[in-house]
């Protein structure tokens, strides 16, 4: 049955009063029949709409009045009504036609049994006389050029016409039903395919209703972001003078000694030349007790 966009409006209480709200002119607050009768605010839904509808549409409006009732309708069913279960058909179904009596079988004659063949003696055999047997050829695989096979491939008049009879009968096959198949198979798959992209066209991915969502959460989300942020990157400055302050109060000014008592420094003395030591002594010390070795 064709899509009835004024029946699918009647039908759905619901969309129809949040389009009497957007249609207004100007950009609706939130305010209004729905959010009365539903107790939910449309803020924030308009934008949204007009933008979709542009995209359906190739459109470049600004407010969802300058749409018609018939785009509004087909936008919702394709968007949200399909997934929804929403329809325009009345729900009662047709008045069922009463049962025609079944008509009853004519009663058939009793077939009556089949006469008995009468019994046929047998013939006589034949005798049929064996034809004569063909002396075995060579099992060698070879042939040579002044061979007896040779020689009656040369005699034999159907040489070479075993490639035409290949040839009929590739003809013969390509002209039957089987090898048609694959191509029917081809058809018919490019018939659904093509059948199942045009039944696909126009359905949303379910992106559209997370954007709306999204949306709507970042309109009343009750989380500073922007004092959190704020309060992250002044955390570790405030903790720092924190423990600085509480290591104060713990040890006092620990550099307090090395500020205002600074030692002093001075120059040292430099150091005394180098003395060579005496050889000559130690030479004749060591002669003395070497000679005074007695052996």
């Amino acid at each position: 049955m064709a899509f009835n966009s004024e029946q699918y409006l009647k039908k759905n209480q619901d969309v129809t009063d949040w389009y009497t709200d957007a249609s207004q002119a100007g950009q609706h607050g939130g305010d209004g029949v729905y959010n009365k009768k539903y107790g939910k605010s449309t803020a924030g839904w308009e934008p949204q709409w007009v933008g979709d509808m542009n995209k359906r549409y190739g459109t470049n409006h600004s407010d969802m009045g300058q749409f018609s009732r018939d785009q509004y309708a087909r936008h919702h069913y394709g968007k949200y009504g399909l997934q929804e279960g929403r329809t325009w058909e009345d729900p009662t179904p047709p008045p069922q036609a009463k049962p025609q009596p079944k008509p009853q079988p004519k009663p058939q004659p009793k077939p009556q049994p089949a006469p008995k063949p009468i019994p046929v003696p047998p013939k006589p055999q034949q005798f049929v006389k064996p034809a004569p047997q063909e002396a075995p050829k060579s099992s060698s695989s070879r042939r040579y050029a002044g061979g007896r096979d040779f020689r009656e491939s040369l005699s034999n008049t159907n040489y070479g016409k075993s490639f035409e009879q290949q040839a009929d009968r590739e003809v013969d096959y390509q002209n039957t039903s089987t090898a048609k198949s694959s191509q029917a198979s081809s058809d018919i798959y490019n018939k659904y395919a093509n059948a199942n992209r045009s039944a696909q066209f126009g359905r949303s991915d379910g992106s559209s209703i997370a954007n709306k969502y999204i949306f709507n959460a970042s309109q009343s989300n009750p989380f500073d972001v922007v004092a959190a942020d704020k309060n992250i990157r002044k955390s570790p400055l405030y903790h720092e003078a924190k423990s600085e302050l509480a290591g104060m109060q713990t040890y006092g000014d620990k550099y307090k000694s090395s500020r205002e008592n600074s030692p002093s420094w001075s120059q040292a003395s430099p150091m005394k030349g180098y003395e060579a030591p005496d050889f000559q002594s130690m030479y004749e010390q060591t002669k003395k007790d070497i000679n005074g070795i007695k052996i």
